[in-house]
């Protein structure tokens, strides 16, 4: 495992078994580094993309504090770094949860950006319903963070409707994600994606990391894929 110290942000990344496709940044969720990070970092190495990843502001001890503003800064510092390391590799993210929100939230701010696609594991569409139990897990895992109350109820569908590169919806019917977003808010964000699809799954694997390769078969082949999607419903599962 590699790790770097871009600015006040340590990022970590693997390298491929041999010529590498392109990168992978795997945006973790509102707490840290997860647990499923690194299983899925290798699982990506091993099919020839380079993984990243890193704790936003706030998280594990980085300095400044978990916000939208801080942490659309991070990714952009992180993207940034990347481009100019793999000059000419291609830059996809993987975003979980929270970490989606912030990842759109990079994306309306940084109209230029050089991401190719995006794929959002739990997309987070109402923070607002998962606050009681997402203050007192940012509380327990030491995240130093500054949520206002239209940060707690900001949704995706505008961000979402402002990008036209390629998106895939990843979402599991379990009640961790249910929560996150229910079938038919899914089916809203996807209406408001003007290139984008969904797969849906049984269960995640916020808890179960064997359902992790799973996942990633779905993933590998969206990102080599080269057609737009279209609202095609590229795969189901």
């Amino acid at each position: 495992m590699n790790k770097n110290k871009i600015d006040h942000i340590s990022l970590l990344s693997l390298d491929t078994n041999g010529k590498s496709t392109g990168n992978v940044l795997i945006v973790g969720n509102a707490y840290g580094i997860m647990p499923y990070i690194e299983p899925i970092a290798k699982e990506f190495s091993q099919k020839g993309f380079k993984p990243y990843w890193f704790a936003f502001s706030g998280q594990e001890g980085t300095s400044g504090h978990y916000s939208f503003k801080e942490c659309s800064n991070d990714i952009k510092l992180v993207v940034d770094y990347i481009q100019s390391k793999d000059d000419g590799l291609p830059i996809y993210i993987l975003a979980h949860c929270a970490g989606s929100l912030m990842v759109l939230e990079y994306m309306i701010q940084n109209k230029n950006n050089p991401i190719k696609k995006l794929i959002f594991y739990g997309l987070m569409y109402n923070s607002n319903r998962r606050r009681p139990i997402a203050e007192r897990k940012l509380i327990n895992c030491d995240v130093q963070y500054k949520l206002s109350d239209g940060d707690w109820n900001k949704k995706p569908l505008n961000a979402l409707s402002q990008i036209d590169i390629p998106i895939l919806f990843c979402h599991a019917k379990d009640k961790i994600n249910m929560e996150r977003a229910t079938v038919e808010e899914m089916e809203l964000a996807l209406s408001f994606s003007s290139n984008s699809d969904i797969i849906w799954f049984e269960e995640g694997y916020d808890e179960d990391l064997s359902n992790i390769p799973d996942f990633v078969n779905n993933y590998i082949p969206f990102i080599k894929v080269n057609e737009p999607l279209k609202n095609k419903r590229y795969a189901k599962y």
